[in-house]
């Protein structure tokens, strides 16, 4: 539902309300008019007397204004901070979007970045893991890490070439 659908809604029930009000309020003034015919001041029961006393519902706290238009005025635009640093496309999605962020966009892991300095494209890569630092909270895989690269040199190696490593072969 949109505020479109209920905002008719609600004025109508405020306006059911508002008449409700009225019909206990004309009835409370009918009843202690009828108490005070009936039951003359010197003669009053002491329950009659309270019921008399009691004070009516009043007007002033229970109305609730009726609005056609909203009651407080639009909030203020918020001034759009400058930012020259930005390029023309961030600048426009800033002005068209209240909560925009130009920096939720930006690119954090910068892989490209990294294939231009270094001509390695990385697959899962970390920053900061070099190989001699994966592998020191599991020692044992460090070690079938170390026997698999021999394995990978001796597999692609020449027969002649892995007899003078003393690869065996």
């Amino acid at each position: 539902m949109t505020s479109a659908d209920v905002l008719p809604r609600a004025v109508d029930l405020l306006a059911a309300h508002t008449s409700l009000l009225s019909k206990v309020r004309q009835t409370q003034q009918l009843n202690h008019s009828l108490l005070s015919s009936a039951f003359p001041e010197q003669s009053r029961p002491a329950a009659v007397t309270a019921v008399l006393q009691a004070p009516l519902t009043d007007a002033s706290h229970t109305q609730v204004p009726i609005l056609s238009s909203p009651a407080s005025p639009p909030p203020p635009k918020r001034p759009l901070p400058d930012r020259p640093d930005l390029p023309p496309a961030k600048r426009a999605r800033m002005a068209k979007y209240r909560n925009y962020v130009p920096e939720e966009e930006t690119v954090r892991n910068d892989y490209s970045q990294h294939y231009v300095d270094t001509g390695d494209w990385p697959q899962n890569y970390v920053q900061g893991a070099e190989l001699e630092r994966r592998f020191e909270e599991c020692v044992r895989c460090l070690s079938q890490h170390q026997h698999m690269l021999i394995l990978i040199q001796v597999s692609q190696a020449t027969p002649s070439v892995a007899a003078e490593e003393g690869c065996g072969g």
